[in-house]
């Protein structure tokens, strides 16, 4: 569920303590919680964001459908292939001009990424 929210549990920092929790089991337990380890998963400072994904509560209550208008938004703007990277800087002229995405984190730390999302790349002004 938390994933489907756009909640990256294997990314995001504020999920450690738990991630470190539940891989303090044994290994039997790690696909099943007993009724008082379901209840310490509460005790962690992420405990909020996971009832308020459980609630439908986030920012973007209805992930899906915001990814959807991602894919929509990527697409359209993926056809554009006007411009040219700048010449003059160094750091711009070498990178690969079909490489797009576009990508959005949410105050909640929703995140939506499409396209070429793992290539590092220099900002500039």
């Amino acid at each position: 569920m938390l994933v489907e929210q756009g909640l990256h549990v294997t990314k995001d920092i504020r999920f450690k303590p738990l991630k470190e929790y539940f891989l303090s089991f044994p290994k039997k337990y790690h696909s099943k919680l007993n009724h008082d380890q379901f209840f310490e998963c509460f005790k962690f400072s992420c405990s909020d964001l996971i009832i308020r994904c459980f609630q439908g509560k986030l920012i973007v209550p209805d992930f899906d459908e915001f990814k959807k208008k991602a894919e929509k938004i990527y697409k359209i703007a993926e056809t554009n292939h006007d411009g040219e990277n700048a010449g003059y800087i160094p750091q711009l002229a070498d990178v690969d001009s079909n490489l797009f995405a576009i990508a959005a984190c949410t105050v909640d730390g929703q995140q939506c990424e499409i396209g070429d999302t793992d290539f590092d790349f220099c900002i500039q002004s």
